[in-house]
This record gives structure tokens, sequence and C-alpha cells, in this order.
């Protein structure tokens, strides 16, 4: 399959081309058993027709697809769904065709949707649904085998969706904007996955091709996923994330379980560092520019700094671009064919003398030379095609005659780039082919 890169449209940003999208569960597409219906009364309030709605969708059996009709409706009483299809029979939840659907509450007294609290959530699917207000926009418990597709999460008290309470596994969070997200004060995540120090987990899981931005500028914190410590073989991948207050992503480590990957996302412009790993991850293929920290940061927070292959990753800032913090002790970490570039200060700051770590393929530019091996010189923004350094310009191809090109280690090359272009050699550094 394939896609095109459209910037600037929200939800569109990724755009399916051709083929079945790889990020979509197996169940995804099967055909109903029965659909059913709802429209909005135009002759009741949109607190009744919210009352209709959310009995239609607690009488929903495997195999159901309930299509919702354009319209507003309120949810103001506790939603806590806890519906449960099957690999054969899955269940929907979607826009009818054509439909502009919203939900909202009036208020921040509730969670607008519960999925899984007091219950169970598996095979099931919500579709094309803008959801507005509530504390939490979704709230996610025991839930697996869970889809969330094109819908608009934003505008809500707190998080976006959260998924810290229980443990979760084969989630799919696809093609979905999440913004606008907590209050002055108060927390703004956009996605929230697992729980502190590894006691909640989230894993098996896709999250893809979401544009993820804005939480409330005033938040105490306002991270665009964070993905916490313990959280396992997750794929985080195609999504643009952008102006966070904290990092746009932070992903834990695994505590020794399968690594989680972290692959053709496009970050830029954070309050903190743009993108930051703890621990067990794969970094490929990112596009990261623009943070009050560092483009990319990792250090040992919750779990010790350890196998991280860091691999054709353009890291572009005003300060520091790359900080690695507790490498020294790490087995398994890599640092290969990556692009760090800084106006106004180091291009990767790190201890000196790393002798575990693999150090291979990368160009660097800034005002402080690189006192570690694997290190070549670059020009600055000329070797991109036109990228700028608060990534209001964002196109990171190698330029004609761009300092990336035919420097990077066939040893550590992926086989795709950021855009699923096909890498040959000599290969270029940086998360783009030329």
């Amino acid at each position: 399959m394939s896609y095109s890169f459209i910037p600037g449209e929200g939800m569109e940003f990724y755009r399916v081309i051709s083929g079945a999208s790889p990020f979509e569960p197996e169940w995804g597409r099967l055909e109903p058993a029965r659909v059913v219906q709802i429209s909005f009364d135009t002759s009741k309030s949109s607190e009744e027709n919210g009352a209709d709605l959310k009995a239609a969708m607690e009488a929903l059996q495997p195999g159901d697809r309930l299509e919702i009709g354009s319209g507003s409706y309120t949810l103001a009483s506790y939603v806590a769904l806890n519906l449960s299809g099957n690999a054969t029979s899955p269940i929907w939840i979607a826009a009818g065709p054509g439909a502009q659907v919203r939900i909202a509450r009036p208020d921040a007294a509730q969670n607008l949707v519960n999925l899984g609290v007091g219950g169970l959530v598996r095979y099931l699917c919500l579709e094309g649904i803008e959801f507005t207000g509530g504390s939490t926009g979704i709230r996610l418990g025991d839930c697996q085998e869970l889809w969330i597709t094109q819908c608009k999460i934003h505008s809500t008290g707190g998080i976006g969706l959260s998924a810290n309470s229980t443990n979760t596994s084969r989630l799919f969070i696809t093609q979905n904007e999440i913004s606008n997200t907590g209050t002055a004060g108060g927390t703004g995540e956009c996605l929230y996955l697992g729980g502190n120090n590894g006691f909640v987990t989230m894993s098996e899981s896709v999250i893809a091709m979401n544009h993820i931005h804005s939480p409330h500028p005033n938040a105490v914190q306002g991270e665009g996923i964070d993905l916490k410590q313990g959280s396992w073989g997750n794929l985080v991948a195609w999504n643009l994330i952008h102006d966070c207050n904290y990092p746009c992503l932070v992903v834990g480590g695994t505590n020794g379980k399968t690594v989680n990957i972290v692959e053709n996302n496009t970050l830029y412009r954070s309050q903190d560092s743009v993108l930051q790993v703890q621990g067990e991850c794969i970094v490929r293929n990112n596009l990261v520019v623009s943070g009050a920290v560092a483009a990319f940061q990792s250090r040992n927070m919750q779990g010790g700094a350890t196998e991280i292959k860091v691999v054709h990753n353009t890291f572009i800032n005003n300060e520091v671009a790359v900080r690695l913090r507790d490498w020294e002790n790490g087995d398994n970490m890599v640092f290969a064919n990556n692009a760090c570039y800084s106006n106004f200060d180091a291009p990767i700051n790190a201890m000196s003398s790393l002798p575990s770590v693999t150090f291979s393929g990368n160009v660097a530019f800034g005002v402080q030379s690189v006192a570690l091996p694997g290190f070549v010189s670059g020009k600055g923004m000329s070797d991109f095609v036109s990228l700028s350094w608060d990534a209001f310009l964002l196109d990171a191809r190698p330029s004609q005659e761009s300092s990336l090109l035919g420097v990077a280690d066939d040893t550590y090359a992926t086989e795709l780039d950021i855009a699923y272009s096909r890498r040959s050699a000599p290969h270029a550094a940086g998360c783009y082919v030329r």
C-alpha cells in the first residue's frame, strides 16, 4: 500500500491511496450481521437525543453496526459502555454515511464516555464521531481489541483519551484528531497510555496516523502521547504531533519485555524535549524539530536506559539537538544514520566516552564539535530542501548537494524512509531519501 503526505490537512494528514491499512485490526472490515440506525429527532432536545443514543449503544449485540445520523447529541448522565463482540462478530458505533455526528457533555463533572469501566470491552469499533467536553473525553478500562478511528476528541476538561486505570492490549487508535485538551492549571495530555512505574500497561497496540496537537497552553502537563513505563510491544507510527507544553511524544521502557517501535512520525514545537525515550525502543525515520530543551532526549526516568536503537532520524533544534542521558550503562545501544542539527548550541550532548554505544553514519551541525566517533559535519539548513529551525518549513529531504548524501552506514540502513520510499545505497543519513 502507499500513502501521500499532505501537510496541514488535519485528520487527512496521511491519506490512503490504495490498499488496506496495515494499522487496522484483522476484524475491522468484516460485514455486520445487522445495521441499526438512529436519527436525530428535531422535536427533542439535544439531551433527549443523547439519552436515546445512549440506550441504543447499550443495547448493541455482537455483529451489530449502529449508524448515527447527523446531529449534536448531549450525554448529560454517566456513560459506561461495556460491549463485547468477537473475532467474527464485532460491534461498530459509527457515523452514518455522510453524517456529521457530535457527542458532547455539557460540563467536566464526569468523563464523556467510559469504555470497559465496570465491565469488559472486546471487538468494538468507534468510527467517524466527534467527541467534545467532559473531564476525560474517552476513558478506557478493561479493553482489548478496541479500534477508535477517524474520530475527533477535543475541548476536554482534562485528558483527551486515557488508558491508565487497567491493563489494556490490542488497541488500535488511528486517523483521529485529538486537540485542545485540558484547562489552565490542570493536566492536558492528549493520549495518556499506561500508568506510572509500570503498574498499569498497554501492550501490542497501534497508535498511528493521528493528528495530535495544541493541549491547553497553561495546563500543568500537556504531552501529545504519553506511553508509560512498562507498556510493551506497541507501534507508534506516522503521527503528526505538534505544539505541546510537555514532549510531543514520551515513551517509557518496557521493563524487559518486547520493545516499542516509534517510526515515521513528524513531531515539532514543544516547550520541553520534542521526543523523549527512556528504554527498550526502536526509534527510526522520525522528523523531530524545535524543542525548548532538545529535539530528542533519552534518559533513565523510571527504568534503565537500555536496548535503544535510534536510526535514520532527523533532529533539528535551535538549542541542543540531542541529549543522551544514562546511556553509559545501557546494553545494545545504537545511534546511527541520524541528522543532528543545532542552530545555537551543541548538536549532541552526551558523555564524551560511551564505549558500549555504537555511533555510526551520523551527520552533525552546531556551534560545538562532537567528541564522539561516527559523526561527520553538516553545512546547516542548506542540507535540506526547505526546513526551518522553528518548524514552519518541514521539507527535510536532502538537497542536491547535501552533506547527508552517501554517508550513512549500510549496516543500519532501514528498508524504507519516513515517506515509505525505498532506500538504496549509497544511503543518506536522516529520515528521508533524496
